[in-house]
């Protein structure tokens, strides 16, 4: 079942997108389904709901950002 009004459900409606062709990160990652798919293939990656993708991202900036000496620390 896709979640109405996103980029899943878009993609089921319009493209036929089934759960069976979708892998869940882990699948790609751990499983190494990446391995199947020739570098020239688009992948679609949909963070929906992976609070740990925010803040993987949240720590790169803040790694950049001390990098960098920019920004402003607000503790």
């Amino acid at each position: 079942m896709c979640r109405e009004n996103t980029d899943i459900e878009q993609l089921h409606l319009e493209h036929g997108l089934t759960r069976e062709a979708t892998f869940t990160l882990s699948d790609m990652v751990m499983s190494n389904r990446m391995a199947e798919y020739d570098v020239s293939e688009s992948v679609f990656f949909n963070p929906m709901g992976l609070a740990a993708f925010d803040v993987a991202i949240a720590a790169y900036y803040l790694r950049e950002a001390d990098r960098l000496g920019v920004g402003v620390d607000l503790i």
